[in-house]
């Protein structure tokens, strides 16, 4: 009986610590947003950049989906932090211009990316 108690413990203590990693939060929030799951891809997203907000896939798709909410400003601000961490990542460009030019005129005046 003590040794079944004690992998009982051994198992909660491995699994309490077993928290995702960035990038199978980014993968899953990625698949969330593919499939229209915006909501849960912002928090999955979230979570990734929170334990890596250098994470220019992360940043990109966090981007698209303040872009499908209408957040264009927000939308901008994750672009550009995805171009600044990757400035090949040409697609984040081309969002970046549709959701300064969604944004209207406040959008000139927060795109700091030539």
């Amino acid at each position: 009986m003590k040794s079944l108690a004690l992998c009982g413990l051994c198992v909660a203590v491995l699994t309490a610590g077993c928290a995702p990693m960035p990038h199978e939060l980014r993968q899953r929030g990625i698949a969330e947003f593919q499939v229209g799951q915006h909501a849960q891809a912002r928090k999955l997203l979230r979570q990734c950049l929170d334990q890596t907000p250098a994470d220019a896939h992360a940043l990109y798709y966090m981007g698209r989906v303040m872009h499908v909410r209408g957040a264009y400003e927000m939308a901008m601000f994750y672009y550009q932090g995805c171009l600044e961490v990757d400035p090949s990542f040409d697609i984040a460009r081309v969002w970046l211009a549709r959701a300064q030019t969604a944004a209207g005129p406040s959008g000139d005046k927060l795109r700091f990316l030539p």
